[in-house]
């Protein structure tokens, strides 16, 4: 049975893995790809339109962290350090949480989910109310003034992101 997913008001239809198609290139990517290595690839999420609210996928089909190598492990942790230190320096968010649900049937990926003030202001702890931000979001944030921020935002990361390599 085929499943049908939106992007970009678009829908798509697959079978199987969703994070594999993508990772295939058949289905795009939820964002612009802000990095990508023999492991992992790494996108700010627009379909989801808050600013520096990265996903980190693997590129096997696994859903677990426990499925990793060690090596993907070790490599994981870097990679969200990396990212981490990136997003801080170009000031998005002075504190991210790194929200990693294990799911069957779910391919493995890791939301680096910025505390902006707004959350904080309209929602109290940010993951407890994530269903309700990414609501707000989505009504409050589809603007073309917030749209260009992620953009550039996206822009400025992948550079950043070339010169750790």
């Amino acid at each position: 049975m085929n499943k049908v997913v939106r992007c970009d008001g678009k829908e798509f239809e697959y079978e199987g893995c969703l994070g594999c198609e993508i990772v295939k290139g058949n289905l795009p990517s939820f964002g612009d790809v802000v990095y990508e290595d023999e492991e992992f690839f790494v996108v700010q999420d627009f379909e989801l339109p808050i600013n520096g609210f990265i996903v980190i996928s693997t590129k096997r089909c696994i859903s677990s962290i426990n499925e990793m190598t060690e090596n993907e492990r070790v490599n994981l942790i870097k990679l969200i350090n990396k990212l981490l230190i990136k997003l801080k320096e170009l000031n998005i968010c002075s504190h991210f949480n790194i929200v990693q649900q294990e799911k069957e049937g779910y391919h493995f990926h890791i939301w680096l989910m910025p505390a902006h003030n707004w959350m904080k202001e309209k929602f109290g702890k940010t993951l407890k109310n994530l269903k309700s931000i990414f609501d707000y979001a989505l009504a409050n944030f589809r603007d073309k003034e917030h749209l260009d921020e992620i953009s550039n935002t996206t822009k400025m990361l992948k550079e950043e992101m070339k010169k750790t390599v």
